[in-house]
């Protein structure tokens, strides 16, 4: 749990519980008096709240917490697509097709984020980044204009390097391509 110096029961945050609160009720922790008391004031943002707030101003590094148990699904498509030289979008497909179908919390997390931060124009400010291959995926193939950065270096990255063209296994650096530079991720 997280709690400001005075333990108050508005200020305390049972880290363990968060991820089932809605936004409402983490407004109403008090996350600002254990740094100073002028602060107590101060509530969660959300998201959209820390976008606008960045916006023009600063990058913003949004790292998506996995919200389900998607591993089997994982090993599943690594499985299907083992040895395969590289991916069609035809296998792009095939792959969004099983996550849709998996039902993965994850997916709709991605998509949530995706669309605050298309609604506010910045995806050149953002980076998206999560354990979770599905949130990846996700972000790779419904948003290629979006900096995705895997945030485990040795896990999974045949899904993940098979999913774009931008995204390969070289070392960090700006490629070209012929319609954007993207920045691809050295995943071993």
């Amino acid at each position: 749990a997280c709690r400001n110096r005075q333990d108050s029961p508005s200020s305390i945050v049972d880290l363990d519980r968060q991820f089932h609160l809605t936004l409402a009720e983490m407004k109403r922790f008090d996350v600002g008096s254990w740094f100073d008391p002028k602060f107590s004031a101060e509530r969660f943002p959300s998201l959209g709240e820390a976008l606008d707030l960045a916006k023009g101003k600063i990058g913003v590094y949004i790292e998506v917490k996995n919200s389900d148990d998607d591993s089997a699904l994982t090993r599943g498509i690594l499985a299907d697509f083992k040895g395969a030289p590289g991916l069609f979008p035809k296998h792009t497909e095939e792959i969004r097709r099983r996550i849709e179908a998996s039902g993965s919390r994850n997916l709709a997390l991605a998509r949530a984020v995706i669309r605050l931060v298309r609604a506010r124009h910045m995806q050149r400010q953002v980076v998206i980044q999560s354990f979770s291959p599905v949130v990846c995926a996700v972000t790779l193939i419904e948003a290629p204009e979006l900096r995705t950065r895997p945030a485990w270096p040795r896990v999974a990255p045949a899904l993940l390097s098979s999913l774009s063209l931008n995204l390969t296994l070289l070392p960090e650096a700006k490629v070209k391509t012929k319609t954007k530079t993207m920045t691809t991720v050295k995943m071993s």
